[in-house]
This record gives C-alpha cells, structure tokens and sequence, in this order.
C-alpha cells in the first residue's frame, strides 16, 4: 500500500459521531417521555353471566409510535455503527497506510460453518474490511466479535448494533410502546374498592399464575388482567386502575428498549478507548 504522511491517525472524528448520537438520545427521550404520557390506559371491564365471572382488561395506549422516532433511533445507530468504521480507518492510517473504501469494522454474530465456500468468503471479507490493520488489532477484533464470546454473555451490544444498523439501511425500524409489568400486578396496578357489608370477592384468577406478572412487552390494544367472582353475585365490584403501567418505546425485531441504546454507546465508547493507545 501506498505510504501517507499528509494526514495524521485521530479519533476525533469517531468520538464526534459517539457524541452526537448520545446528543440525540438525550433529546429523543425529552420528546418521547411526554408523548407516552399522553397515551391513554383505560380499564375494561365485562360480565359472563353464565361463569358469573367478571373479567378486566387494560386498554393500552391509543397511537402508533410517531415515524419520527424510527428516524432518530435510525440516526443514533448509523452514528455508532459509522464511529467503528471510522476507527478502522484511523487504525490503517496509524501503520502509516491509506484506508480505502473497504474498510470497516466487521461484526459477525454467527460462526461460519464447516463448508469450505462460506469459510473462504469470510476470510476474503475479513481481510479486504482490515487490510492495513497491524495484525495485534486485528487479532483484538476479532476477539470482539459477538460469536466469540456468546459463551459468556446473554446480550452483545456489537450484534444489536449491527442487526439494527443493517436493518435500518432498508427499513424503518420497528418502533412500539411496550409496557413493564410490576412484580406483583394486583395492588401495584389494580384498586379493588370495599364491598357492601357481607359481599366479599372470591376465586381471583390472574392472567399468568400464579407469577401474576403480564408477559412483556404489553401489545397496544388489550391485555387480560384478572377475573373474579363476588358473593354474592347481585353485587356490582368496583375495580379500577391504580396507577399508571410504566411504558417505554421499543425498538428493532428484538423490541430493545430505548434506554438499552446507552448500552450500544459504552460499547462503541469502550472498543474506542482501547484502542486510543494505538492511535495516540
């Protein structure tokens, strides 16, 4: 490769795109807190005269999540994805190399089988995205690679990053308000008012027993939440929401949480911190 002296290695640039999406984060969470606060719950009730069973459901929220929010979301994750390019491409020029085109960081979630074909495109791949790497970085890349150290991890940020990146490149990305479902659901969410004298609620049957927690993430529309009974049966129960079911907006296939982008930001922060020793 062609020798350059005209520019010199930074990750400046790369720390730059870190910060914008984290600037973005932060306002795209001013924007969106307000927004599910004006989403209605709503309790519905029903009567099954032949159970004589009374059954409650809650109404979850009224709209789709605004498209504004996919875009953002979209922006925030082409930062970071964009930011380990960009580091790549500061690490060819570190061995005094001219980075091309080709060049970016490579996120494999899944090991390439025994088939001699898909091995040697791989190797093609990974060679052409790290040409002008110093081997000892890119021996450190790979070991981050997301299919390495599944054995020791329940989540990899660098493989939600890439899913959500490769998705966002031809698609909005799915965007939904989900509901977290408190630990012990009757009293947290529910009020169940005093009865007459002499009627009492009896045989309460939770949705999910005998958890009592509502399978997460709560779909717009109706959830089942509880039935009953009351002795006796002429008496009308007075069943109402408590309190608000915290939401919060999702997104990708997986449904990750947007508070979880913070965890896509300290990835990227920390593989740019590492390697800033390399850089100088």
């Amino acid at each position: 490769m062609a020798t350059t002296e005209a520019r010199t290695a930074s990750l400046a640039g790369a720390r730059a795109k870190v910060d914008r999406a984290l600037e973005q984060f932060h306002s795209l969470q001013a924007e969106i807190g307000p927004w599910i606060e004006s989403q209605p719950q709503d309790l519905w009730f029903g009567f099954d005269a032949e159970t004589q069973r009374w059954s409650y459901a809650l109404i979850n929220g009224g709209e789709d999540a605004p498209l504004r929010f996919a875009v953002i979301i979209g922006e925030i994750v082409h930062d970071l994805r964009s930011a380990l390019d960009h580091l790549v491409g500061q690490l060819v020029l570190a061995e005094g190399n001219d980075p091309t085109d080709r060049n970016q960081f490579p996120i494999y979630s899944d090991k390439v089988d025994r088939d001699p074909k898909q091995w040697k495109d791989r190797r093609n791949r990974w060679q052409a995205m790290l040409r002008g790497v110093n081997p000892t970085e890119r021996a450190t890349i790979k070991a981050l690679q997301p299919y390495r150290r599944a054995h020791r991890i329940l989540y990899s940020a660098l493989a939600e990053l890439a899913s959500l990146s490769n998705t966002d490149k031809h698609n909005l990305l799915v965007t939904t308000v989900v509901g977290v479902a408190p630990d012990d659901l009757l009293p947290w969410l529910l009020a169940f008012d005093p009865l007459p004298f002499g009627a009492q609620y009896v045989d309460i049957m939770y949705a999910d027993p005998p958890s009592k927690r509502i399978p997460w993430p709560i779909p717009p529309g109706r959830t089942e939440l509880v039935s009953l009974r009351v002795e006796p049966p002429t008496v009308h129960p007075h069943v109402r929401v408590n309190r608000r079911l915290p939401m919060t907006v999702a997104f990708g296939k997986s449904l990750l949480p947007i508070d979880d982008i913070l965890n896509l930001t300290d990835e990227v922060t920390t593989i740019l911190d590492y390697f800033e020793r390399v850089i100088g």
